[in-house]
């Protein structure tokens, strides 16, 4: 065996284990998400009140939410985010009929992730009107991404 194949095979190795940078790096999907004073189970929050108004008798109210978002972060640790939120109103009443509406809300958000000492990130998110600051962890086993800003708790798995 040559003497110069053995150093090649030795980086192959290291490489599988340390080349591929920081954990944070690669696509990560929500899969969920908990937002201050909302209670939200997975991606969805729904909420629904039943009343009497003396115009229209008995009524039911349901207002829904459910959101999506994926990161994607490349090995010089730029960042872009997709998020997509769809809000839902549905009314029923005994005497004023009943009917829908649904509208959808889509941003996109691009920025610098920052790998802290302690092994935290931040991911600093910003598009047209807002921004996000992020403080980030990867678990252990490195398929969750583990976020917060503001109230704003949301959890991300590893794609493929």
């Amino acid at each position: 065996m040559d003497k110069n194949l053995i150093p090649l095979a030795t980086l192959g190795i290291s490489c599988l284990i340390g080349c591929a940078g920081e954990p944070i790096i690669g696509d990560w999907e929500l899969s969920s998400v908990d937002i201050e004073d909302y209670n939200f189970n997975g991606l969805t929050y729904s909420n629904s009140v039943d009343g009497y108004d003396d115009y229209c008798g008995d009524s039911s109210y349901t207002v829904s939410m459910t959101v999506e978002a994926s990161i994607s972060v490349d090995e010089n640790l730029l960042a872009e985010m997709e998020t997509e939120g769809v809000l839902s109103y549905a009314y029923e009443t005994e005497y004023c009929g009943s009917g829908s509406e649904s509208e959808t809300y889509s941003y996109d958000y691009s920025g610098e992730v920052t790998a802290n000492e302690d092994g935290t990130y931040d991911i600093e998110l910003e598009d047209d009107e807002d921004d996000l600051d992020l403080e980030c962890t990867v678990n252990d086993a490195g398929d969750e991404l583990e976020c917060e800003d503001d109230g704003l708790e949301m959890t991300f798995s590893k794609k493929g």
